[in-house]
């Protein structure tokens, strides 16, 4: 079959859809479109959420590798000082924040 053939028979069989007075193609059509758009819509959200996910993932992990870096160096105490001191700082903001 050569590709003139495919093209004519694919031609006729649109004409015949847009020839028929039936219409009960373009009502199963119109019916089925609604679920087919919800899924593409679906498909979509799910595609940025897990691109989020991504992105906050790698932020966190990048973090904890810096934190680590920087806190190889340091020896056990000053360690300790450093998170008593960050907890002090968050404990402080969380009641600032909770009295307003």
């Amino acid at each position: 079959m050569n590709d003139a053939s495919i093209f004519n028979r694919v031609r006729g069989t649109i004409a015949h859809f847009r020839d028929a007075q039936g219409g009960n193609v373009a009502v199963m059509f119109g019916i089925a479109i609604v679920p087919i758009l919800g899924f593409v819509g679906a498909a979509v959200d799910y595609a940025r959420v897990n691109n989020a996910r991504t992105a906050m993932q790698t932020a966190l992990d990048t973090t904890a590798l810096m934190i680590s870096r920087d806190a190889s160096g340091l020896t056990t105490d000053q360690s300790a000082r450093g998170h008593k001191t960050t907890l002090t700082r968050s404990t402080n903001t969380r009641r600032r924040s909770t009295s307003r």
